[in-house]
């Protein structure tokens, strides 16, 4: 018995494309259902405290964040909470009459210090926390339920000394 016969038929029951399409079709359906069924490798993670400074911000908004509040990222909750909430009044740069510019507190406005506790995921040379990255310098928004602030991340610390299972 020949494997391809004069019908082009793979052993005289089907077609030698119909078969690469069924093949094709199998090695696409097993490759997403490991993807979906084999649990990935667990992601390194951390417990880290992170202060942010929120510049500018108007008295209404920084007396809604409190300690103790849940962060957010996309549509649910993240392991990190507000630790706590320091509130200056705002330094702004102020010109003079001679043109040289002083630093003045502004009379409404508020500089929040965020402290966040939180477990950071550790991938490679970055940690993140809430879908955001944590270097001191970059840009963090401090979301909740009820409040979404930008600010600085001034400081990022691992209080155990480093990563957690």
């Amino acid at each position: 018995m020949k494997l391809i016969d004069e019908r082009g038929r793979f052993l005289g029951l089907i077609n030698v494309i119909d078969l690469l399409v069924v093949l094709a079709i199998l090695l696409a359906a097993g490759g997403v259902a490991y993807k979906l069924l084999v649990p990935a490798g667990r992601a390194a993670t951390a417990r880290v405290e992170v202060e942010i400074l929120v510049p500018k911000v108007h008295p209404a908004v920084a007396a809604a964040v409190r300690p103790g509040d849940r962060l957010v990222a996309g549509s649910a909750y993240v392991e990190a909470e507000i630790k706590a909430v320091r509130s200056t009044p705002a330094r702004v740069a102020t010109p003079r009459s001679d043109g040289t510019l002083v630093l003045a507190e502004d009379p409404q406005l508020r500089d929040l210090y965020i402290t966040v506790n939180g477990t950071a995921k550790m991938g490679g040379p970055t940690l993140t926390l809430a879908g955001q990255e944590l270097r001191a310098g970059r840009d963090f928004y401090v979301k909740s339920l009820s409040y979404e602030v930008k600010g600085t991340v001034l400081r990022v610390t691992l209080p155990e000394g480093g990563p957690g299972p």
